[in-house]
């Protein structure tokens, strides 16, 4: 692997591979890199976590641990969070949002007593 310099794209998925990641994978200027549905294990070796150029990411079903799979959920909840934080800013008032947010809730009790008095959904 320490020879492929030149791989932006490495799919590795369902192969069945299993151990922990080599740690040459993360000096590749990779942009895509998929493993899965193999059995990989252990933690996530900082050099992947280091990976910048990165656009696709997909380690799920495998068997990592660690601290950095519960990073990746607070990072896509925090995008999230700022994006929303940033049209509230843009638009003066968040008053919008929290119409939008009223509506959804409003919507779901309405199909949760839909159906438990048997209605269609």
């Amino acid at each position: 692997m320490a020879k492929m310099k030149k791989f932006s794209v490495l799919d590795f998925s369902s192969n069945e591979f299993n151990g922990k990641l080599p740690a040459e994978m993360g000096k590749l200027p990779l942009i895509v890199l998929n493993i899965l549905r193999n059995e990989f294990s252990g933690q996530i070796l900082t050099e992947i976590r280091n990976i910048r150029c990165v656009k696709n990411l997909d380690l799920s079903v495998n068997n990592f641990s660690g601290i950095f799979l519960v990073e990746l959920g607070y990072g896509c909840g925090m995008v999230l969070g700022v994006a929303i934080l940033y049209f509230i800013f843009r638009k003066g008032e968040p008053h919008w949002f929290a119409t939008v947010v009223d509506g959804i809730h409003e919507w779901r009790a309405k199909r949760l007593l839909k159906r438990k008095l048997g209605g269609k959904s």
